[in-house]
């Protein structure tokens, strides 16, 4: 590595073992350091066409946050820009290969009606989704700035409500489908659901004026 490629890693080591320990300030300079890796993947032609540049930002940014609370950091000979791009480009790979398989099956997946149902009852309340779904079927994830700060507040929810939100926005999964892989009533998924969501817009602002 070079100097400016040294100082890159050490930036990225010093801001996940921060992160480790809940600063949240670290979260978000961690964030808008690997921002245009998220950016270089989106606009990738591959990506974009299979997935949408929106959701490829957004699964960027997921896989981002698993590396930065969980990959090692112990060993300082590792070029961590490098294994997180790696990290990308494996993850939206496999997500592309099985988005291609989904659509050699059918030609036009039809979106499950309990995703609308859901997404349509909590745009106005959530301020997060856009206002009819249906006809942005590329926008269904959050717009770019709200995905980092979705990444940079989950560490603060709840374990459960971490787990649904999860699902919700970067698995595109519906109120019924959660339910049934985590053994909840519909009800409870949608309770705990509006609950974090609360919490995140609480969060956001806060991070928003810890912002210079």
């Amino acid at each position: 590595m070079n100097q400016t490629q040294k100082e890159l890693n050490n930036l990225y080591r010093r801001y996940m073992l921060r992160a480790r320990q809940r600063d949240q300030a670290a979260v978000c300079a961690f964030f808008r350091l690997a921002d245009p890796v998220f950016h270089q993947f989106a606009c990738i032609p591959y990506f974009r066409s299979l997935l949408g540049k929106e959701e490829t930002y957004s699964i960027a940014a997921e896989t981002a946050m698993e590396f930065l609370l969980y990959h090692p950091v112990e060993n300082t000979r590792q070029d961590l820009p490098r294994l997180l791009k790696h990290r990308i480009r494996c993850d939206l790979i496999n997500l592309a290969h099985k988005k291609e398989r989904r659509d050699r099956m059918t030609r036009q997946p039809a979106v499950p009606q309990d995703r609308i149902d859901d997404e349509t009852e909590d745009a106005d309340e959530s301020g997060l989704l856009p206002a009819d779904p249906r006809k942005e079927p590329e926008n269904l994830l959050l717009q770019k700035e709200t995905v980092r700060l979705v990444h940079a507040s989950l560490p603060r929810l709840k374990e459960q409500e971490q787990d649904i939100i999860r699902r919700f926005y970067f698995r595109n999964q519906g109120v019924a489908g959660i339910a049934r892989e985590m053994h909840l009533s519909e009800n409870r998924v949608s309770v705990e659901k509006r609950r974090a969501l609360q919490h995140l817009k609480a969060i956001f602002n806060e991070l928003r004026l810890q912002e210079p």
